[in-house]
């Protein structure tokens, strides 16, 4: 049998605080969900107690922290002591914010994992061509990925696509990919919103995801149970 519900973290968008606790008790075999900065930003840091439960929650924080490096570390030490086990923060913030992000997870929470962003899945070629005046290519890839690993960060989020290489090159470095559809919903280009590199949770997973966020396509989905069940058995 399958397990891979560990390795799928639910996004609780668009969600309030009693909608998110109505879903996750009718959908019981959720215990990886990532909340995002709206939700974080509306019910601050009470809102892991109140998701808690007796199956033991991971928790996914994607903050995507990116700023000066002291105000990354004071960020990071206000959440101290929170069941956090995975932390998000901009690649792009560079070394020195990235080195103090690592030095303030060490001592506020040790047990954290720190999660690199690498180019936002909502970010194509054009656009990213309009921002820095290059291609979105391979190279900009594994610079962020070299700069992660040079950095001793965790894990990397980045999409689908760029799985492959992030493991080429940089094995040790876990793969948290975003931007998943189901196979139907890709094929009848349904559901996509604002993402741009979509990729079914069976190919990223045969690319070599280890982790897998997916949001409106289990939350908005009219059985969820039963999605849940077919992601649970997806062979990798």
């Amino acid at each position: 049998m399958q397990n891979n519900l560990k390795k799928i973290f639910v996004a609780l968008d668009d969600m309030s605080l009693e909608e998110a606790k109505v879903f996750l008790t009718q959908n019981y075999p959720i215990t990886c969900i990532k909340i995002g900065l709206e939700l974080y930003l509306k019910y601050g840091n009470n809102i892991f107690k109140e998701l808690q439960s007796d199956n033991q929650r991971i928790f996914f924080l994607d903050l995507k922290l990116h700023d000066i490096p002291q105000t990354v570390f004071n960020s990071i030490r206000s959440l101290s002591g929170l069941p956090i086990h995975f932390l998000t923060v901009h690649l792009s913030g560079g070394r020195e914010m990235l080195e103090a992000a690592k030095r303030s997870r060490d001592l506020y929470l040790p047990n954290t994992k720190l999660v690199g962003v690498s180019v936002l899945t909502s970010i194509n070629e054009a656009i990213y061509h309009e921002i820095f005046q290059e291609s979105l290519s391979d190279d900009a890839f594994l610079r962020l990925f070299k700069l992660a690993s040079n950095t001793s960060i965790d894990a990397v989020v980045s999409s689908g696509h760029e799985t492959a290489l992030l493991k080429k090159h940089f094995p040790q470095i876990l793969s948290i990919t975003p931007g998943i559809r189901l196979a139907s919903e890709i094929l009848n280009n349904q559901n996509l919103g604002d993402q741009k590199r979509v990729l079914s949770p069976k190919d990223a997973f045969k690319l070599g995801a280890d982790y897998l966020v997916i949001g409106r396509s289990i939350t908005k989905a009219k059985d969820v149970l039963k999605v849940l069940d077919e992601l649970n058995h997806i062979s990798q």
